[in-house]
């Protein structure tokens, strides 16, 4: 049975790929799967493989060849931690089928190991994405002997218990805190980001730390040495092919998983049935306020999209970027010579509307709402097509919600930009149309996306807001939709008589063009995609 439940989960897991909807998967979306999938794995495994060849002679000039596996090591726990963190807690303490398989003639600990065994596969992945550059930077530069390569191979397949271990602890006091607050999921969502900030921030200030961690390799050996003895003993296991080291770290590996896992499991069904922290809500009366058909239907897509935690950072990150850049820029215009170099390049203030537009332009692109809003209906599809509602409003609610969830965010950004920087006329007004157009053209291209390739046979939403083909090929048309003009800008327009100013304009007033034309497309063919939908 446990190895039946294994091979469930491992099938969920990988339910995803492909093009999502329940008609046969087309062998374009299998090549534009393959070639996107490829893509990404060249990406990392290049950047990887860089950080690694800029260290790996420094350790090893300076004897520390222990450290640059150590090194690896601690980044192959991060990175699969900051991966699984919210899959532990959501697969195990929160799974929608948690009681459907307690009601079965099923053992409490094989529902909880073959959920882990799943999680553990997915560490393995991700793992290896960071292992496979950073061994074959060593072997390329220096060798290995035959008792370093067995022991890599046996810390790569036992390092992913000690990331189980500490994934399934924080998952569950992520659980535990999230599950007392009656906005879980905005505690979720907050984590998520923080986490999401804090790789972002060691990504821009990568380079910064390589240099630190050269200079004063000693000093940090020493360190991990001290406080790290896992990682100390991964690093001379492999480097100097020592059993009695890889014995050591083997323990580390493996008794914090045995523990964890008996202590969860010990408890598994109490945790996987708590109500904890639900408050009653006491009913008051109050007067009741009514509203149209459209706008309650915009409020309920606005309710989806902020209590799902997945949705909102996988859909709407770019919100978040968005004053954050715009901080950014106004912190540095502060520093006068920024400011002095600034004035110097845009004498009369075109130049930085245009920039500004662009970046916005950009920046909204990274928003995706609308494209997985009619696949995240699922099942519950039947509900909405069943309403007194005209199927053009049903649909077009989606991409209002899209617009609506955005301009806060926009409109900020704007006004920090605008204080920011010095513009002329026509960039102020344009820092404000341009986006909002934008805004418009990726809510309707996400939408249009969607109803040509909807996703509803997932089981777990990130699913359908991560790995549908709607998303991918939104992310991707947007990407470029936004960086052609500004391309071409300086490719082209920037050498001729026409200013910046005027080019923003007839930027704008080809996107307004190509939103009525979606517009007009949705209410048409649009309706008719609704219609053959199953519901």
């Amino acid at each position: 049975m446990l190895l039946t439940l294994i091979k469930i989960r491992i099938k969920a897991l990988l339910s995803g790929v492909g093009s999502g909807s329940k008609k046969k998967t087309t062998k374009g979306s299998k090549i534009l799967y393959a070639i996107l999938a490829i893509y990404v794995l060249v990406v990392f495994l290049g950047l990887f493989g860089i950080i690694f060849y800029q260290i790996c002679d420094a350790f090893i000039a300076m004897g520390l060849g222990w450290l640059y596996f150590a090194f690896m090591g601690l980044m192959i726990f991060f990175l699969c931690f900051i991966g699984s963190v919210f899959a532990t807690q959501n697969q195990i303490f929160e799974a929608k089928d948690n009681e459907m398989l307690l009601a079965m003639p099923l053992k409490p600990r094989d529902i909880l190991m073959s959920r882990m065994v799943s999680l553990l596969g997915l560490n393995l992945v991700m793992e290896l994405i960071v292992l496979i550059p950073g061994a074959a930077v060593f072997i390329y530069t220096n060798g290995i002997s035959l008792s370093g390569a067995v022991i890599l191979v046996l810390t790569a397949l036992l390092l992913p218990f000690m990331v189980m271990a500490v994934s399934a602890l924080a998952g569950w006091l992520i659980a535990l805190i999230s599950s007392r607050m009656r906005r879980k999921n905005a505690v979720i969502t907050v984590l998520m980001v923080v986490l999401f900030g804090a790789y972002m921030y060691v990504c821009f200030m990568w380079q910064k730390y390589i240099n630190v961690l050269v200079e004063n390799g000693e000093a940090v050996g020493d360190a991990i040495k001290k406080a790290m003895p896992p990682f100390y003993h991964l690093g001379m296991g492999i480097f100097e092919g020592s059993f009695g080291s890889f014995a050591i770290f083997a323990v580390f590996a493996i008794v914090p998983f045995a523990v964890v896992y008996w202590l969860i499991s010990s408890s598994f069904v109490r945790i996987a049935t708590a109500n904890r922290g639900r408050k009653r809500i006491e009913y008051k009366a109050k007067a009741m306020k009514v509203s149209g058909q459209k706008t309650a239907l915009v409020k309920k897509e606005m309710t989806h999209f902020f209590g799902s935690p997945s949705y909102m950072f996988n859909a709407g990150i770019g919100l978040v970027f968005m004053p954050v850049v715009a901080a950014i820029v106004w912190y540095q215009m502060r520093k006068d010579d920024v400011a002095m170099i600034v004035s110097l390049i845009d004498t009369d203030g075109s130049l930085a509307g245009a920039a500004v537009c662009g970046i916005l332009g950009i920046l909204a692109s990274m928003v995706t709402i609308s494209a997985p809003s009619i696949s995240v209906e699922g099942k519950t599809m039947w509900i909405l097509k069943s309403l007194p509602v005209r199927a053009s409003d049903a649909i077009m609610t989606k991409a209002y919600a899209h617009v609506a969830i955005s301009l806060p965010c926009l409109l900020l950004s704007a006004v920090i930009f605008e204080i920011a920087l010095s513009m002329d006329v026509i960039g102020r007004i344009m820092t404000v149309v341009y986006p909002v157009v934008m805004t418009v053209f990726f809510a309707l291209l996400g939408l249009l996306l969607n109803l040509r390739f909807p996703k509803f046979d997932w089981i777990n939403e990130a699913v359908a807001v991560k790995q549908s083909m709607s998303v991918f090929l939104a992310v991707m048309i947007a990407m470029i939709s936004s960086i052609a003009p500004v391309v071409l800008y300086f490719l082209a327009i920037r050498k001729t008589e026409l200013g910046a100013g005027v080019y923003v304009i007839i930027v704008t007033a080809v996107f307004a063009a190509l939103s009525a034309a979606l517009y007009a497309v949705i209410r048409k063919q649009g309706v008719k995609m609704w219609n053959g939908m199953a519901g």
